[in-house]
């Protein structure tokens, strides 16, 4: 089918673009309606016509210039490892700052959460202003009801400062379940602050407390 001989055109073009910084011209008239028409031997109206069909079946994105850019999805997702929401834009810039955008995302930790960009938004844009106030972060105290994801929330937290090469990637993620502690205060400050061997029962070997580790 022609539709799908344009795909491959269109593919093969983009990909050749693609090859270049996504600010070079090199290549991109190739990416237009008027070239492909040539390429299939039809009216430059009918390769518009089949271009605007993979367009909205959201196969391929548009740029909406003079003359007017088509992208193929799978290329992007091939140079870029991004996958796109977004298939009209105003300009190549334009498109550019979204790919920079996506890949963004792609590498930050918080977007598994449910909210990444609605409910807990201003959340995490907290949480980050934290981990990356210098020199070396701010405490966070992190509240909600049992099975919010608490927990979660922390472990993210401590690899988006790996991400962000704030902490080095084998620095450990530290956990002190308080409650365990409840009725036990020796113990409590035995693995905060350490102990030596013998300095309690139980206590047979020396060991670091939690603040030093």
């Amino acid at each position: 089918m022609m539709i799908d001989e344009t795909k491959d055109i269109l593919r093969e073009q983009c990909r050749e673009y693609l090859k270049e910084d996504i600010d070079s011209t090199i290549n991109l008239e190739n990416l237009t309606a008027e070239y492909i028409s040539t390429r299939l031997g039809v009216k430059r109206n009918t390769a518009s016509s089949y271009l605007n069909k993979l367009w909205n079946d959201k196969e391929i994105v548009k740029i909406n210039t003079r003359p007017v850019y088509y992208m193929d999805k799978l290329i992007i997702y091939e140079k870029y490892n991004v996958d796109i929401n977004k298939f009209l834009f105003d300009s190549i810039k334009d498109f550019k700052d979204y790919i920079v955008y996506r890949r963004e995302i792609a590498r930050d930790p918080f977007n598994q959460l449910i909210g990444y960009e609605g409910s807990l938004y201003h959340q995490i844009k907290e949480c980050k202003a934290a981990v990356t106030y210098p020199p070396n972060g701010l405490p966070v105290l992190i509240l909600g009801d049992a099975g919010v994801g608490k927990s979660l929330f922390a472990q993210l937290m401590y690899e988006y400062s790996i991400e962000k090469d704030i902490i080095s990637p084998d620095a450990p993620f530290i956990i002190l379940n308080c409650a365990e502690y409840a009725d036990n205060q020796e113990l409590l400050t035995g693995n905060l602050f350490g102990h030596m061997k013998g300095s309690f029962t139980g206590a047979d070997s020396d060991k670091k407390g939690l603040i030093e580790e």
